[in-house]
């Protein structure tokens, strides 16, 4: 992962044990040659532990306002859909923490699983 992918406070994982963004992983993966963090996968379980929830009718995740749709590409990723346009395809937590923060400007709400 690259410094210019994350922002404070997105989750990464470090030798299999979540953690979440500061100024000093920033500053560290800047001046680093070496890649020492891993983006985490984007699972069904965990989106379960956001805002999102899941819409049987539509067979997908979303946000209470139902405006923003997260749909499983076969364990490959997700599709984010708003207002019924495909947005933006996503494989990693941080990716959603990041598109949700641009929409919104709101952190995403995560239930500490770790």
């Amino acid at each position: 992962m690259k410094a210019n992918e994350l922002r404070i406070g997105n989750y990464y994982d470090q030798h299999g044990e979540f953690k979440k963004v500061d100024v000093n992983v920033i500053k560290e993966l800047q001046i680093s040659d070496r890649v020492w963090i891993k983006p985490i996968e984007l699972t069904s379980e965990i989106i379960s532990k956001t805002s999102f929830f899941y819409c049987l009718d539509s067979e997908s995740f979303m946000i209470s306002d139902c405006t923003l749709k997260l749909y499983d590409y076969y364990d490959d990723g997700f599709m984010c859909v708003i207002f019924g346009n495909e947005l933006k395809f996503i494989k990693y937590l941080h990716e959603l923490q990041n598109l949700y923060f641009s929409l919104t400007d709101n952190e995403l709400y995560i239930t500490l699983w770790f």
